[in-house]
């Protein structure tokens, strides 16, 4: 996927388990836990953070299968600051 000029795109790829087609925009959710992810630690909110952080810099998030096995994960992030947009996910305190 080509990366708008302007904006960094960052990939971080592993040989794990993998995640399955229908899972991979599900498993951005809070709490939600891939069925393949059962016996391994986690509560399902680290990509949900993930998520929300990139998304409050004005990037995208996301996965795709890793040739050979496992995942890759990445980000965009612009290369410039961006103003963050004030909305309901924004507390008081970080508006001032």
């Amino acid at each position: 996927m080509p990366t708008p000029p302007g904006w960094w795109r960052v990939e971080v790829a592993d040989r794990g388990i993998g995640v399955p087609e229908e899972e991979r925009t599900r498993i951005f959710a809070p709490f939600h836990r891939a069925p393949a992810a059962e016996g391994f630690p986690g509560t399902g909110l680290g990509l949900a953070v993930c998520r929300r952080i990139v998304a409050l810099h004005g990037g995208e998030l996301g996965v795709e299968p890793n040739p050979g096995g496992g995942s890759v994960f990445w980000f965009t992030v612009a290369a410039a600051p961006v103003a963050a947009a004030a909305g309901p996910e924004l507390q008081a305190a970080d508006r001032s």
